[in-house]
């Protein structure tokens, strides 16, 4: 759902004939859009903050509703900001290139063959699905 065209509440309340979302990612490190997903939950719902806010932000949660609702809040993995200055280092110096990191590419059409990939844990540093046909051959 596009959440810049229109009351996002009702959007997905006539989406979900009223059910809601059972799974909420929000991208931008926003407190307005982690307040909006919170607001958009099914019972039992899962909301995945994929992004953190500012350090000096605080999220405002009403634990009744939290509590009656059994959301469950989590947050995506991310290294802290020295493992990434630390990583963008690497990067500009040449040590570490995409070429030696990324270890497959797939196709869109073949994105359940990455995700298996990923799952077995083998083979793989970073794989990439590529929206691009081109680009996952290349």
């Amino acid at each position: 759902i596009d959440v810049g065209n229109g009351d996002l509440r009702d959007r997905v309340d006539n989406a979900t004939s009223g059910d809601m979302a059972d799974v909420v990612v929000v991208c931008p490190g926003s407190i307005t859009a982690m307040e909006i997903a919170l607001d958009v939950t099914a019972p039992g719902a899962t909301v995945c903050l994929f992004t953190p806010s500012r350090e000096d932000e605080e999220l405002t949660i009403s634990p009744h509703e939290f509590w009656f609702k059994h959301i469950t809040l989590t947050a995506s993995y991310s290294c802290g900001p020295p493992d990434t200055r630390d990583a963008a280092n690497l990067i500009g110096k040449d040590i570490v290139t995409a070429d030696r990191i990324v270890t497959n590419r797939f196709s869109l059409e073949e994105a359940s063959k990455g995700f298996a990939t990923v799952s077995a844990a083998q083979e793989s540093i970073k794989t990439l699905v590529i929206i691009n046909e081109k680009e996952a051959r290349s």
